[in-house]
This record gives structure tokens, sequence and C-alpha cells, in this order.
């Protein structure tokens, strides 16, 4: 069994701008590393709700230990604010750790509260100021550079998912660059990255290539720069939420057409099983699962004073054995017995006399008359032969399990 790690305390309090508490915001936190690490159980996604005190606290796995960060979300009254955090390895305040975007996530702007944390409050002027002044110069420059921190910022929100922990990387062209050697192995195919180029702004791409330390881009739009200061990676599985947009594509992960399945199965060899190549229905699969049920649950009803036989169907298979419980109705005749392959029998009384029946998985006997059966085994059920003695009367009920 994997061991657990150590955990801390992480305390969330969120108020509003005069500080009053806000109960009920939902708080997600979504680790960016696998489950486990080295057979150590890492909490992957943790939710909580803050109290009337605007409170909630979570455990989550310091960042030493892990190798990774968690993904943060806060939600409710129309807020959706996102961010990372590093956990350290101690006991904490949501707000010492967390780093939220220089824009708002979305639906930040919708009526509702004021503030969510003062670390998005502080953001959110910073954003307000930057703007303003970008305005007031009124050169298409600093209108130039406005925008494209806003496309840089709602591809950031697009992109969604935790990022890993920064990691040094060093400029080596537009298009790639180089990290230390221990943590080039956090870098594959396919993986998405974003990249701190420092006054140049952030840059986002994914990984084509790994050639020892150096690490080369597929960009999304401008390339690397020289400014380069630090990289994140998605999460370590190439299906991670960082990656999902992208996977959207044509033959990504759209939903299933039956030209992409190909060939639909017949009911006959969806039952059959012969066709390996072969998609099946829904209808088909449910045929399936019933035909390898392992037992059959039913009833039948016999007059009393029939003899002869008498066939049933509709089990599905061939059983192995049947378990049957017969009454005469109206009497206190009852008869529990079986029968399979090797033997067959039953315990059998009425008001007065118990015996057993060796031969007759149901025999049952009342006013001196009697009437039992001996059992075929069929490949859709069984056949009964009922024999009578004297002149039974009424009608006979049979509840049976027949099995494989």
């Amino acid at each position: 069994m994997a061991d657990t790690l150590p955990l801390v305390n992480i305390t969330i309090n969120i108020v509003d701008a005069s500080g009053t508490p806000l109960p009920g915001v939902t708080c997600v936190f979504r680790s960016n590393r696998a489950a486990t690490t080295g057979g150590i159980i890492i909490p992957t996604n943790v939710t909580a709700k803050t109290d009337n005190a605007g409170v909630a606290v979570v455990q989550l796995c310091p960042s030493s230990l892990s190798g990774g960060s968690y993904g943060v979300r806060l939600t409710a009254y129309g807020y959706d604010v996102r961010g990372v955090a590093v956990v350290p390895d101690h006991d904490c305040l949501l707000d010492e750790i967390l780093e939220i975007a220089p824009y708002p996530s979305e639906g930040y702007v919708a009526a509702g509260i004021s503030t969510i944390l003062s670390s998005s409050t502080e953001s959110k002027a910073a954003a307000t100021t930057a703007t303003t002044k970008a305005a007031e110069a009124g050169t298409a420059r600093d209108e130039a550079v406005a925008a494209k921190n806003a496309a840089e910022a709602a591809a950031l929100a697009a992109e969604g998912g935790p990022w890993s922990a920064a990691i040094t990387a060093t400029y080596v062209s537009d298009a790639s660059f180089s990290v230390a050697s221990d943590v080039a192995s956090q870098f594959s195919t396919g993986i998405r990255v974003k990249a701190d180029c420092g006054a140049d702004g952030v840059r986002l791409g994914t990984v084509s290539g790994v050639a020892g330390t150096t690490v080369t881009l597929t960009m999304d739009g401008d390339g690397l720069t020289a400014n380069l200061v630090s990289v994140q990676h998605g999460n370590d599985n190439t299906d991670s939420l960082v990656n999902h947009a992208a996977q959207h594509s044509s033959g990504g992960r759209d939903a299933l057409t039956l030209a992409m399945l190909g060939a639909l199965a017949t009911n006959a060899e969806g039952l059959a099983g012969t066709e390996s190549t072969k998609a099946i229905t829904a209808s088909v699969l449910a045929q399936v699962l019933g035909a390898r049920a392992s037992c059959k649950f039913g009833t039948f009803t016999r007059i009393a004073s029939s003899g002869g036989t008498q066939a049933i169907t509709g089990v599905g298979f061939q059983p192995a054995g049947v378990l049957f419980i017969g009454v005469i109705n109206g009497t206190l005749a009852v008869s529990v017995g079986f029968h399979s392959a090797g033997a067959s029998g039953a315990a059998c009384c009425t008001s007065s006399t118990m015996w057993s029946a060796t031969g007759q998985p149901v025999f049952l006997q009342a006013a001196g008359s009697y009437i039992y059966n001996s059992v075929m085994l069929d490949p859709d059920g069984f056949t009964n032969v009922w024999t009578i003695g004297g002149s039974p009367s009424g009608i006979v009920t049979v509840y049976y399990i027949a099995w494989r």
C-alpha cells in the first residue's frame, strides 16, 4: 500500500471590500502532478467552501515533495478567479502563496462581490492603471501593447488548468530554450509551455522536440526573446487540461462519429463476439450483457390434475442446475428441491408430514393425491415431465432459479 505524504494546512480567508466575510465561495485546488510519485499518494483534486466566517482550510502536498504546484480556482457570486499556488513546507494563508494573472478571470466583472482576495484587488487595480495610462498616451504603439497584453491574458484564460513551478531557462532562439539537466526530463513532445519573457510578456507554445537540455517549441504566436527568464510546463500527462483546447482540433478530442468508428457489427456478430474490428450498438451490448447473465429467476404454473410434459423456455442459456420452490395453491403442501446434471431431489411437507423425495425436484401431496416431476435440461431452459397419483386438484405454482 502506498504511503501518504505529510500535508500542510492552507487557510483561505475571503472578505469583500468592506471586510465582510464571504461564505459559500467554492475553492478548488488541482495538482499538476500524477496521483502518486514514487509510491507516495498525492491529493490531486481538493475542494472546499468558505464558512459563515469566510474561512476554509485545505490540506495540500508541499511542492518540495511533489515537485509541482496547484492550480487554484475560486468561484462565487458571478466570480471566476484563477491562479497558481506553490505550496511551502509549513502552514500558511492562501493569499501568501497565490499568484493571480494580471488580468481578471472570466466572469470577474459580473455583479456581485467587489473583492475576492486582497491580492486579486491589487491585480485588478494594476491592470486598470496600466490601461488608463495607455489610453492617456494615445499613441498607436501604446494601444497595440494594450491589445497584445489583453490577447495574451485571453490566451492564458483559454489554456486553463495548473502549471508547474517556474523553471529557470536560457534563451537559445525564438523557438527554443535550454534548462538545467536535472529538470530536462520534465519536458516531452506535446506538453504545453508558458514562457516568461520579462518586459516582452508571456509566450505560449507546445514542445515539438527535446535534445539533451535544449527544448524546441512550436509557438502559438510571437517567438521567445532574449529577455526569457523562466518557463512553466503543463501536466506531465499530455492529455492535461492545459493542452485541452489544442486537442479539440479535428481528430483530437472531438466526439466520435460513425465514420470514425467504421463498420458496425450486426446483432448476430455482436452476440457471437466474432468481429473484433467492428463496433457494436448499445442495444447489442445490452443483449450481450444479458446473454452473459449467470442466473435466471422465474415462475410457472401447472394444473395439478395434468400429467405430461411442460417446456420452460426463455432462460437464455442451458442451465447447469435449477432450484425449485413449489406449492399447491390453497393448501399446506410445499416442496423445495433441485435438479442438476448429476442428481435431483426435494424436501416436502404437508400440514402433518415431512419427507424427502429422490429424483423428483418438485413433489406435492394433498388430500391423499400427489403430483411430482422429473426434469430435463434444455439449451434455453428445461422441460418438466409431470406424474400424478390419485386425483390432485388446484393450481401448482413453482418458483425457480436456474444457473449456469
